[in-house]
């Protein structure tokens, strides 16, 4: 692979070079196989394979990152020392967002093809960059904008849960619209809210069950 100047630049700067990176969606129940990056001053994250173990965040930004619903629980279950998994809390956005998120997609590809993109774990606040020739985003704007419709509003948590008290909590609690899930010592909190206030409803209900079993 032939790397430009300004790849070799960012290097020199601490950013480390990434060989596949993909826009696309995932189903939430996999969200935690992932490594969530973002370009700055950009909303839409890019996912690449996960080679770090899941645990509480170093780098202090990292919860400034958190959509509103989840800062609360998130903050609660990472001070009590109970790591937590990528998460999204979902949004019921309006085609015009999503149609602006699509033509910053669009201007990205450029950059990833041309002179490489960088990108920022909040996780860990490591950078990186992407430089691909042949980069495609995998969508056109109509499929983009009928796939975030729905995929967009579900939201999902995972929480390290090896007792399985949160899971309990969660079972004795159901909510409506909401899935909770054990697998293998995580518990998954999953919602299809029908609407905002539903989904706020939803994470206001998680955040209650967590409090009640930790």
């Amino acid at each position: 692979m032939i790397y430009s100047f300004s790849i070799f630049e960012s290097l020199r700067r601490g950013s480390n070079i990434l060989e596949k990176m993909s826009p696309d969606f995932v189903p939430h129940e996999i969200f935690h196989k992932y490594s969530w990056l973002i370009p700055e001053g950009s909303n839409w994250y890019y996912r690449v394979d996960r080679k770090s173990p899941i645990e509480i965040p170093k780098n202090k930004s990292f919860y400034d990152t958190l959509d509103d619903p989840l800062k609360d629980p998130v903050f609660l279950l990472h001070e009590r020392g109970i790591p937590t998994t990528p998460s999204c809390s979902g949004h019921f956005n309006p085609d015009s967002f999503y149609g602006k998120v699509f033509d910053s997609l669009k201007d990205e590809e450029e950059e990833i093809r041309r002179s490489g993109i960088k990108l920022k774990d909040p996780e860990s606040g490591s950078l990186y960059v992407y430089k691909d020739p042949k980069y495609r985003i995998p969508w056109v704007k109509e499929t983009f904008l009928e796939i975030t419709r729905d995929h967009g509003r579900r939201g999902v948590i995972g929480v390290f849960d090896n007792e399985g008290r949160i899971y309990k909590s969660l079972l004795e609690s159901p909510k409506e619209n909401c899935e909770s899930v054990s697998n293998g010592g995580l518990t998954f909190f999953l919602t299809n809210p029908k609407d905002k206030k539903d989904l706020d409803s939803s994470w206001n209900h998680f955040y209650k069950c967590i409090k009640n079993s930790i």
